[in-house]
C-alpha cells in the first residue's frame, strides 16, 4: 500500500524523513533563539519534542519567522520551570532576521540604532510571538 510508505517516509523519527531533516535544522535556530537568553540544554531538547509532536500531527510545515521559534522557547522554557517572558524573548532576538548564514545560524543584523525604532520593533517581534503562543 503506497499510503503506509509515504506515512513511513514522513516518521519524524526516521533520519532519512523529510520531516526529520527540518525538525534538525529548527532545533539549530531553537538553540539559538534559546542560547541568546542563557536557557539550557533541556529547553532546547524541550523544543525538539514539541516539534516532533507537530510533526507527527502534519503540522510542522515550514517556517522561518523567529516569532515562531521564540515562541516554541517561550513554550519549552514554560514546560521546564525556566521561564521567560514573551517580552524578554521578544528583546533578545529583536536583532534577529529569518534569514541564516550558509553555515546555518541566524544572521544578526541591527534592528535600528534609534531607541524608539527598536522599541518599536521589539513591541512588534512580542505581539507576533504571542499570536503564535495562542495558536
Amino acid at each position: 500500500d503506497g499510503s503506509a510508505a509515504k506515512a513511513q517516509k514522513d516518521d519524524p523519527f526516521d533520519p532519512a524523513s523529510a520531516s526529520h531533516k527540518l525538525i534538525k535544522s529548527y532545533t539549530i535556530k531553537c538553540r539559538d533563539v534559546a542560547e541568546r537568553l542563557t536557557l539550557g540544554e533541556n529547553v532546547v531538547n524541550r523544543c525538539t519534542a514539541i516539534l516532533q509532536d507537530l510533526a507527527q500531527k502534519a503540522a510542522l510545515g515550514s517556517r522561518n519567522r523567529i516569532a515562531f521559534f521564540c515562541a516554541l522557547v517561550h513554550l519549552a522554557s514554560r514546560e521546564e520551570n525556566a521561564t521567560r517572558s514573551v517580552r524578554e524573548l521578544a528583546m533578545a532576538n529583536v536583532d534577529v532576521t529569518s534569514t541564516t548564514k550558509r553555515g546555518g545560524g541566524a544572521t544578526a543584523t541591527k534592528a535600528s540604532e534609534d531607541p524608539a525604532a527598536r522599541a518599536a520593533a521589539i513591541d512588534r517581534l512580542e505581539a507576533q510571538v504571542e499570536g503564535v503562543v495562542k495558536d
